[in-house]
């Protein structure tokens, strides 16, 4: 079913030494039909979700404002 997330939290809580992060995602449909059977979804429902992400890997988006930073300062330095 695909979604978007809407906010992350900021912190991860961990749960039988797995760790995770809570966020809000938002879905076109308010149901789930699987073999010609819709199941009704209602808010603050739990469920696991596998976030597509694209092709950068987790360091790329921690990073980022790093290299922004970096980029910032190279370029407004005169020789």
């Amino acid at each position: 079913m695909p979604g978007k997330i809407s906010s992350i939290s900021r912190s991860s809580y961990e749960e039988e030494e797995t760790e995770y992060y809570l966020a809000k995602i938002t879905i076109e449909h308010d149901f789930l039909e699987r073999s010609g059977t819709k199941y009704s979804l209602s808010p603050f429902m739990e469920f696991t979700a596998d976030i597509k992400t694209g092709d950068r890997r987790v360091i790329e988006y921690a990073a980022k404002p790093l290299c922004r930073l970096l980029k910032m300062h190279l370029t407004s330095v005169k020789p």
